[in-house]
């Protein structure tokens, strides 16, 4: 179980330019996770390479018979090669919907938005629909997922962006070779290590000037000289580059870094939790959760403690149906709620609410179903 790097997430993308300080309203911002919908099925393996999907009630819909399942909205994709380089692609109930001869890039999950997934075939890449039938055909050397209708290819050294159709529609001044994805209406491009922003005419509107560029939730956090700062979209500054890192936003506030320690910001970059902690995760979903030395516990977003800063470890994810995986140990897991009452004791080796009153355990080698007040609602075979 690892917490998320906030530094790491917002030096990986990249940035824009800026004079004056603008003045600034505080504003608020999407709750992270709190449009994902809770799955219906999860992939479980009986063997290494007996892997199938089981639903909310634990009933095989998958069968355990492939090398794995990938599963991300209604797409459910298995490899059908020790290759993994063909791939099937299943509805609901585990039927066949179709297959193809593809490469798939998979990091934590598969890439699919908007009903589209991008895949290689033919060392072209091109998109896919829950079937595995290309929809946009293979003929780019590179392809992001979709975002807004749009996505950023790359074809014969040159990158723009197209429509779920695959035709051209923006495409930025030329020299620009690292496009991110559009949000309200203007997009990080990067250029010899500089970063800038064009407008949906492709039209720069904010010169490479920046060492880095983070669109987040209508936010632009901005890296220049090391520090990182909050841009309009002109590429003026809201709040100067006086920060160590700006982690995402979330209800309206992000954990950020000064110095050493780690507090919480509104959008325009005003301090509305002092920056006093070793470490700080944002308000998810719930409480945010903060870190003095080893030890972990629950803020509200005026600062007040929930729980005392006492827990070995408290996860890092979304919470899900106001709860959150802790730990007094690190060597068993159970739930706490929102007001940091503990839910499911710390039994388990891994305890996760999945969403929609379901949480999935781990005790030894087999794997629970349970309900939100711990009972069973099935035990599936160890892997």
């Amino acid at each position: 179980m690892h917490l998320r790097l906030f530094l790491s997430l917002v030096a990986l993308i990249p940035a824009a330019a800026a004079s004056a300080q603008q003045a600034c309203t505080p504003s608020s911002t999407p709750v992270i996770g709190a449009d994902d919908p809770a799955p219906a099925l999860f992939s479980h393996c009986v063997e290494e390479t007996k892997c199938g999907a089981v639903d909310r009630k634990g009933e095989w819909k998958v069968p355990p018979k492939f090398r794995d399942v990938l599963i991300k909205d209604d797409f459910i994709v298995v490899p059908e090669n020790d290759d993994w380089t063909k791939y099937g692609f299943l509805g609901a109930n585990g039927e066949s919907l179709g297959s193809g001869e593809y490469t798939i890039s998979v990091e934590e999950d598969l890439p699919v938005s908007e009903g589209l997934l991008p895949v290689v075939s033919g060392e072209k890449a091109g998109y896919v629909d829950k079937t595995g039938k290309l929809r946009v055909p293979a003929e780019f050397d590179y392809g992001a997922a979709f975002v807004d209708g749009l996505a950023a290819v790359e074809q014969d050294g040159k990158h723009f962006y197209i429509d779920t159709a695959g035709k051209t529609v923006v495409a930025p001044p030329p020299g620009f070779d690292d496009l991110s994805a559009f949000v309200d209406g203007v997009a990080v491009v990067g250029k010899e290590g500089k970063y800038g922003l064009i407008d949906k005419t492709g039209k720069l509107v904010v010169e490479p000037n920046f060492d880095s560029i983070y669109a987040d939730s209508g936010v632009l956090v901005a890296l220049k000289e090391a520090s990182y700062g909050i841009l309009d979209k002109t590429g003026n500054w809201i709040a100067k580059p006086d920060f160590a890192a700006i982690g995402p936003f979330s209800d309206g506030l992000a954990p950020a870094q000064q110095g050493e320690r780690w507090g919480f910001i509104d959008t325009c970059g005003n301090w509305k939790i002092p920056a006093k902690y070793t470490f700080a995760i944002g308000f998810d979903g719930g409480p945010a959760r903060v870190q003095i030395d080893e030890k972990w516990g629950l803020i509200d977003k005026t600062g007040k403690e929930i729980t005392p800063v006492d827990k070995k470890f408290i996860g890092d994810g979304i919470w899900r149906d106001g709860l959150i995986t802790f730990s007094p140990d690190e060597t068993k897991y159970g739930l706490i709620d929102t007001t940091g009452k503990t839910v499911i004791e710390p039994k388990y080796d891994s305890v996760d609410p999945l969403g929609g009153g379901v949480l999935m355990a781990y005790d030894g080698e087999e794997m629970k179903l349970l309900n939100l007040d711990g009972s069973e609602i099935k035990v599936l075979p160890a892997p």
